[in-house]
């Protein structure tokens, strides 16, 4: 159940990226009360990790996305996104979900663009590409992969 408030939060969060280019700070502010509450009131994350493990997501979370914010690269709300997922959900959530958006942008960004602009490296993309999307779609995989597992 917990889980399912996460995927509805981080689902949310991927729609307004996708409609507005950005992820407000309301919605990021609401992530980090339930999380952080949650970790509070129950000893685990919205996913069931430890308190440690949620906090150590929550620092991966940051030394994977604060290079990107600082090259230009990544949006603050990208940034915020994925340390309210790491108090919210685990280590593994994290690594995984920041693997395959990864993953996905270079892949959707290669598709994005003609033949020769790929040969010469170059893309006529926008600077900012919706993150969050792909965060959620990362999760999702996650999610079905350890269900599968069990």
């Amino acid at each position: 159940m917990a889980m399912l408030l996460l995927i509805a939060w981080l689902g949310l969060c991927a729609w307004t990226d996708l409609r507005e280019r950005r992820i407000p700070n309301a919605l990021i502010l609401g992530g980090l009360a339930v999380a952080c509450t949650w970790l509070l009131a129950t000893g685990q994350s919205l996913a069931g990790a430890s308190v440690g493990n949620a906090l150590l997501a929550f620092l991966i979370a940051l030394l994977l996305t604060l290079p990107g914010y600082c090259l230009g690269r990544m949006g603050a709300g990208d940034v915020k996104l994925m340390a309210v997922l790491g108090l919210a959900s685990s280590v593994s959530h994290v690594l995984f979900s920041t693997l395959f958006a990864a993953l996905a942008m270079v892949i959707v960004a290669w598709l994005g663009t003609r033949p020769e602009q790929r040969q010469a490296g170059r893309s006529r993309t926008s600077r900012y590409r919706p993150y969050a999307p792909f965060v959620l779609a990362g999760l999702l995989l996650f999610q079905v992969g350890i269900a599968r597992s069990s």
